[in-house]
C-alpha cells in the first residue's frame, strides 16, 4: 500500500469526488465542548487576519484515510483512519451555515428581495454541493451521496 500525502485546503479536501465513512472500529464523535470552542477560535482568528488583510494559513490537523475506488464510479470512498473529528465537526459547522442562510433565503423571500433571494439560493447550493453531498453516476446511475457516512452510533 503506497502513502501519498496531500497538502489540501479543507475546501479543495471536500471538492474532491470522494465521501469519507467513518468504520465501525472508530470511536464515537466524542468532542467536547472546549474542543469546538478552540476549533471556533481557530476559525475566528483566520476570519480576523482576512478581514485585516493579513493572509494567516491555519493548519487543522492530519486526516488519514484509506481510499478505495469504487466500481462504476469516478469517487474514492474514504475511510477515515485519524480526522473524524474534525472532519465531522467542520460538516456540522457547515450545515449551521447552511441553516443560517435558508433562513436568510426565508426573510428575503418574505421581503420580496429578489436579489438577496437568489444570492442566498446560489450560497446554499454551493456549500451543500462542496460539503455535503456528492453527485455522482454508479453504473450509468445519478446517485446523490452523503459526503460523510458516519458510524451507527453517531
Amino acid at each position: 500500500m503506497a502513502i501519498e500525502p496531500r497538502h489540501l485546503s479543507i475546501t479543495r479536501l471536500f471538492q474532491e469526488p470522494y465521501t469519507f465513512r467513518v468504520p465501525k472500529y472508530q470511536r464515537n464523535y466524542a468532542w467536547s465542548e472546549e474542543q469546538i470552542n478552540d476549533f471556533v477560535d481557530d476559525l475566528q482568528k483566520c476570519y480576523e487576519a482576512a478581514q485585516s488583510g493579513a493572509r494567516r494559513h491555519h493548519f487543522f490537523g492530519g486526516v488519514v484515510t484509506i481510499a478505495r475506488t469504487v466500481p462504476g464510479s469516478s469517487r474514492s470512498d474514504c475511510e477515515i483512519v485519524d480526522g473524524q473529528q474534525r472532519l465531522v465537526t467542520f460538516s456540522i459547522l457547515m450545515s449551521r451555515v447552511i441553516t443560517i442562510c435558508e433562513e436568510l433565503l426565508r426573510e428575503a423571500e418574505a421581503n420580496n428581495d429578489q436579489s438577496s433571494k437568489d444570492l442566498a439560493a446560489h450560497r446554499i447550493g454551493r456549500l451543500k454541493n462542496v460539503f455535503l453531498k456528492l453527485e455522482d453516476e454508479v453504473n450509468m446511475h445519478p446517485a446523490s451521496l452523503d459526503k460523510i457516512e458516519l458510524s451507527a452510533p453517531d
